[in-house]
């Protein structure tokens, strides 16, 4: 069994002010800095000073960086919630550092559907979650392994994690052929420019097309799990792919982000390369070009994905 949670007796957590725009933030043991949330923009090498007025917790598990936006839910905060329930879960407060537009996180994530979704399949109250926005010491602090570093690595140990998920999820076969299609969300910036025609595409070729903004969290998941191969734009929805350790193949209809010259590398990858799955880029006909940042708009070349598939499945 694969060993993910040191116990930090004690921690010290630095916190990171609701809605601050200079914004720190980082665990610490022993007087050194263990780990800085995405979110901070400043790094204190030093724990927090000790005050009478520092929250103290007697115990408390950390999880990391907690985004309500899906694709880093699954990225950064599932795989070490994850790790706890490997464990055999927890009664403690679960600690994690705030996005920086929470700014009431209750009020703010009652009304995000997709995320409370979540938490239920995950069996996390909300009322678990205790938002580190003020420096905190910790006598018993139990400290989650960071396993995706987005746009940087992906730790082998994600192969236990995705295993431990995907065994809560059962299904009868994994020989299904899905399309996760953009072509129905009301931001255009968000999908490719011939998204209709790629769906029809896909559906020709045997594909399932599904919408998965259209479809509760269960059911996404459950659709990656019973799949062989997931195709979709590049974004969120393929991160769920984390459930299905045996997944054969990825294609990524990419508008040119990851692949153009001196791109930053594709979280995506990196996370198929360590599940042994198998990524496939179909590249843009036309992009807007420029840094091609998440809403860039591109055509998919069709011909181009055509050959791919020829050869991909």
């Amino acid at each position: 069994m694969v060993q993910f949670i040191t116990i930090l007796e004690p921690g010290y957590i630095r916190g990171q002010p609701l809605a601050a725009k200079g914004r720190s933030g980082g665990v610490f043991f022993n007087n050194k800095l263990l780990e800085i949330p995405l979110g901070a923009r400043e790094v204190e090498e030093n724990p927090p000073p000790a005050s009478p007025n520092m929250e103290r917790l007697e115990d408390g598990v950390y999880c990391g960086y907690f985004v309500p936006l899906f694709g880093h839910f699954i990225a950064e905060f599932l795989p070490r919630y994850e790790q706890v329930r490997m464990e055999g879960g927890a009664t403690q407060p679960i600690l994690v550092h705030p996005a920086p537009y929470l700014v009431d996180p209750k009020k703010q994530l009652s009304n995000s559907n997709l995320i409370m979704q979540f938490l239920n399949e995950l069996e996390l109250p909300f009322g678990q979650l205790h938002f580190c926005a003020s420096d905190i010491y910790v006598e018993k602090l139990y400290y989650t392994t960071n396993v995706i570093h987005l746009f940087e690595s992906v730790d082998k140990k994600i192969i236990e994690i995705s295993k431990s998920l995907n065994g809560r999820y059962p299904v009868a076969s994994r020989d299904r052929k899905i399309f996760f299609s953009r072509s129905r969300l009301k931001e255009e910036a968000r999908k490719s420019i011939n998204a209709e025609e790629v769906d029809a595409f896909f559906f020709a070729q045997g594909f399932e097309v599904l919408h998965p903004q259209e479809m509760p969290v269960r059911d996404q998941i459950l659709s990656v799990c019973s799949a062989k191969c997931l195709a979709g734009e590049e974004g969120s929805a393929l991160h769920l792919s984390i459930f299905n350790p045996y997944l054969e193949t990825c294609i990524i209809l990419d508008s040119g982000r990851f692949t153009r010259a001196g791109a930053v590398p594709d979280t995506q990858k990196l996370l198929n390369d360590k599940l042994n799955c198998k990524t496939v880029y179909c590249l843009p006909s036309w992009s807007s070009g420029g840094a091609m940042q998440v809403g860039g708009r591109f055509v998919v070349d069709i011909p181009a994905l055509e050959e791919i598939l020829a050869t991909a499945q």
